[in-house]
């Protein structure tokens, strides 16, 4: 078990990622999230000019009540439709909202993971380990050279494929575009049970 925790925290110091490139990725969050709240403000307005039509009908129809000028069940019918159609109104806001918040803390917590990965899991209890080890893969695998091959986890496989495709628009400006050299992406892991078939070890994760 130690020689596999040790071919995990070399494997982990694959995975750092240039800083140039976490201060892309981050600014190009915060302007998605920005665009986002954009639209929102703008299903907000029209949902608020939406409430606001309905809630003169309603005006209405209480009028109408207090005048006696139509049926009471009519007037109940109608009042029940206006009030379907507020609550129709409001759930996009509640949906897009959540949605937002949501993705928003996902990525900037996968962000905040990978500005050191390796310095984090080779200080982390095994406890913590586990739990990085668990987020970042989807399998791991480590043969009997100590070697590692991966199948990394969402989010964290869009980063490093991200991460490929900005290197890659950099390459032909060499390492002070990019902060490092020019590199592939790691290989991906994942895993925590592990069985030999006499020349390697594989892991799959149980709950």
């Amino acid at each position: 078990m130690y020689r596999i925790e040790e071919a995990l925290e070399i494997h982990y110091t694959s995975l750092n990622l240039p800083n140039t490139f976490l201060a892309d990725i981050h600014d190009r969050i915060d302007q998605a999230l920005a665009d986002e709240q954009g639209g929102v403000r703008d299903i907000h307005a029209k949902v608020t000019r939406q409430l606001k039509e309905l809630e003169v009908k309603e005006e209405r129809l209480i009028d109408l009540a207090a005048d006696g000028m139509l049926p009471q069940h009519k007037i109940r019918m109608k009042l029940h439709e206006i009030h379907a159609q507020k609550r129709k109104a409001q759930d996009p806001m509640a949906n897009i909202s959540a949605e937002l918040t949501v993705g928003g803390a996902v990525l900037k917590k996968a962000l905040k993971l990978i500005e050191d990965p390796a310095g984090l899991y080779c200080s982390a209890t095994d406890a913590v380990r586990r739990l990085m080890n668990q987020s970042f893969f989807e399998k791991i695998y480590v043969d009997e050279i100590g070697d590692v091959t991966t199948e990394m986890a969402k989010p964290f496989a869009g980063i490093y494929t991200a991460e490929t495709a900005w290197v890659a628009t950099r390459a032909d400006l060499g390492d002070e575009a990019t902060g490092v050299p020019i590199k592939k992406t790691p290989p991906d892991f994942g895993g925590v049970r592990w069985y030999s078939n006499g020349s390697s070890f594989f892991g799959r994760w149980f709950d």
